[in-house]
């Protein structure tokens, strides 16, 4: 006796399978594509702070200026209504506000004033009063120190507010082999928290070669 042709539905056992299937695909696939996503911001940000380097460095050659920018607003001319992010922010309003060939912070997507500073009489960055960040990938700020600063003063570290709100103490970053300050050839430090948003972990993004 023939048997009746199958209708073309699915049954609920074929359509269990099938999800079965994609979410054990989707559980292989997720970490990879994290890990994949993760890369391309880490690289995306060192490309940035490299970027950054060589407008400083620049900087430090050129016969108008001989120096790293300060990471004190008041060693810059600057007056701060507080004293959060100062290092990134005397680093946009000194490169930015001097001389345009030397101004590497041309995506205005990653000008942040995360803590609403400004200064009360004079300009900062282009035609604003605001001290603004640079943020990497992860929005928050980037950190920098010229080397001198922290040597000559004595003051050991400097408040940073990440994109949460939240404050953390930073300090110049000292290399395990020499003892000293990392990036000292440099003379100064830029720093990303990286993708745990932690700073002096192993994921953070530097601007010295840590080979």
């Amino acid at each position: 006796m023939a048997t009746e042709p199958r209708n073309g539905g699915f049954t609920l056992i074929e359509i269990l399978i099938v999800l079965g299937i994609l979410a054990a695909l989707l559980t292989v696939a997720t970490p990879v594509l994290f890990k994949s996503r993760e890369s391309a911001e880490r690289k995306t940000t060192g490309a940035l702070i490299q970027q950054i380097r060589v407008a400083v460095k620049h900087r430090m050659n050129s016969p108008k200026f001989g120096d790293a920018p300060p990471s004190r607003l008041a060693l810059a001319g600057f007056e701060s209504t507080n004293d959060l992010n100062e290092g990134i922010e005397a680093l946009v309003a000194t490169l930015g506000a001097e001389d345009s060939e030397l101004n590497p912070f041309d995506d205005e997507d990653r000008l942040e004033n995360l803590d609403g500073d400004r200064d009360p009489k004079k300009m900062t960055f282009g035609k604003s009063k605001q001290f603004f960040e640079y943020v990497d990938a992860w929005f928050n700020p980037l950190v920098y120190f010229r080397l001198r600063d922290f040597e000559e003063d004595g003051k050991k570290s400097v408040r940073y507010t990440r994109q949460d709100g939240t404050t953390i103490e930073v300090s110049p970053i000292i290399s395990a082999k020499t003892g000293g300050f990392a990036g000292a050839l440099d003379g100064f430090q830029i720093i990303s928290l990286g993708p745990d948003e932690e700073f002096g972990t192993d994921d953070d993004v530097v601007s010295w070669s840590s080979k």
